[in-house]
């Protein structure tokens, strides 16, 4: 097994330097609960998989009562019962402790005596938890910034862990260079590099990035994905190609659509003949089958370009049960009536920890959602509520136009260059951004959490990984 990152929000990162970075030269320390997610469903790993990934995710910082912590130049202790006390928090609510510690001092990784002391700790964690799958994780603040983070597994020495906080921006705060796949020096990235840095040009090759959704929106996303050095794409999507989506449908031709080709296998094949070597993963499964939502869990970032409601109630619990971005696209056509024009607008959504979810901004209809997962599930009760009318089966063809969705796409790709590559420098991700087309306008847009929010609001859920169900999706 190994551990491929641990991530944290960037209010998770302020707390945890303001503990152990807020005394000066004096180094500082806290405590932390984690989720720990078994990436068992890779879906560019083979079958069955050699080696298992995992991944951390920061659920809760605890932080230490000041006069149990002493602290000194070059050392930081705190009383054994804070620990034991963590140890049965871990216990009770199925976590992963950790610790963290500062060296304000310095850049100096982990030193000597932090492997004694660590390796005591880890087996303290062993002997009264009674779980060989529970790890010790540990996190090291640097006097220069950086984040280090190790993981004790319950025997040997500690593994190196890449870290991550979500934020405005995806931050990669590890010094783990050698996590980059550097092989941007392709002719094809060659003038990208010159653009946004051969550093990120490097990190686009290593990111998982999931398309949810293969249509006029999803295909041109993922062909832009492409094109742009992403190492690894999954495609999902579980529908055909039909005539009507040839006005859109990148990389689609009429005889796809007479041979009722899937989207996924469409849009692979165009992919693959480009050969930039990106790997492709496909599912054509619906999203509203658990078995998809295990897969995106692999991901670094997640493109939502499904119109179901369901679908989008999914990818909006993912992005705060896992800490993955979801950068969410929609596509609103008022057709022309008379002498009104028409009205035509494209919205990109980044979601993440800290802001409105999609619930609160009004794009899922929860009812919607409801009915639809019905007829996933239970098709026959769906079609007899139909008929007696209890739901009203409104699934009518929208108006859509080719290069509005390709434009819609292009701005949820460059929503992840502006997380990532400092597009827009500091700023990063807008929480949402719309495009008037008919109006020629494009501009950023705002909302709250609504209070009592199960999903924005209620931070339990943060970064807790897996339940079951899945997603407490049992909860809808």
């Amino acid at each position: 097994m190994t551990v491929r990152d641990l991530t944290m929000t960037a209010t998770q990162a302020d707390m945890l330097r303001s503990e152990c970075a807020s005394m000066g030269e004096l180094e500082g320390a806290c405590q932390i609960l984690c989720s720990a997610i078994r990436l068992d469903d890779d879906p560019w790993s083979p079958s069955p998989t050699p080696d298992i990934d995992l991944r951390l995710a920061v659920h809760q910082v605890e932080p230490l009562p000041p006069g149990r912590v002493r602290r000194h130049r070059i050392s930081v202790s705190w009383d054994m019962d804070c620990y034991i006390g963590l140890l049965r928090k871990a216990r009770q609510q199925n976590l992963h402790p950790g610790i963290c510690h500062s060296h304000p001092n310095s850049g100096a990784p982990f030193s000597r005596q932090d492997d004694e002391n660590e390796a005591h700790l880890r087996d303290l964690l062993q002997r009264r938890n009674r779980n060989k799958e529970q790890v010790l994780t540990s996190l090291l603040f640097l006097g220069d910034g950086r984040i280090q983070a190790r993981v004790w597994r319950a025997t040997g020495a500690p593994e190196a862990a890449f870290v991550r906080v979500l934020g405005d921006t995806l931050t990669q705060a590890s010094p783990l260079a050698d996590h980059y796949e550097t092989t941007a020096d392709s002719a094809f990235l060659q003038r990208q590099a010159l653009s946004i840095g051969l550093e990120t040009v490097s990190l686009l090759q290593s990111l998982r990035v999931a398309v949810v959704g293969c249509g006029g929106t999803g295909s041109a996303v993922a062909v832009l994905l492409a094109r742009a050095g992403i190492g690894r794409i999954l495609l999902v999507d579980p529908d055909t190609v039909t005539e009507t989506n040839l006005n859109r449908l990148h990389g689609s031709t009429r005889r796809d659509a007479e041979e009722a080709q899937p989207k996924v296998t469409v849009l692979k094949d165009h992919i693959e003949q480009m050969g930039l070597g990106t790997q492709i993963a496909v599912s054509r499964t619906a999203l509203a089958d658990a078995q998809v939502a295990r897969l995106l869990r692999s991901c670094d970032v997640v493109f939502g370009c499904t119109d179901d409601h369901l679908g989008r109630l999914v990818l909006n619990r993912l992005a705060y049960f896992y800490y993955i971005p979801v950068i969410d696209t929609g596509l609103s056509v008022v057709p022309r009536t008379g002498n009104r024009t028409a009205h035509v607008s494209g919205r990109v959504t980044v979601l993440r920890p800290g802001i409105a979810c999609l619930l609160c901004r009004g794009v899922v209809n929860p009812q919607r959602a409801r009915e639809q997962g019905l007829r996933h599930s239970r098709p026959d009760e769906f079609t007899r509520q139909v008929k007696e009318g209890y739901i009203t089966d409104s699934d009518i063809p929208t108006p859509v136009v080719g290069t509005f969705t390709t434009e819609t796409a292009a701005a949820a790709v460059n929503e992840l260059l502006a997380g990532i590559a400092g597009l827009r420098g500091d700023k990063g991700w807008a929480s949402e951004r719309t495009i008037r087309y008919d109006l020629d306008r494009c501009r950023p847009t705002g909302a709250q959490p609504r209070p009592g929010c199960s999903i924005c609001s209620d931070q339990e859920i943060w970064g807790l990984g897996d339940v079951d169900p899945m997603l407490d999706l049992g909860a809808l």
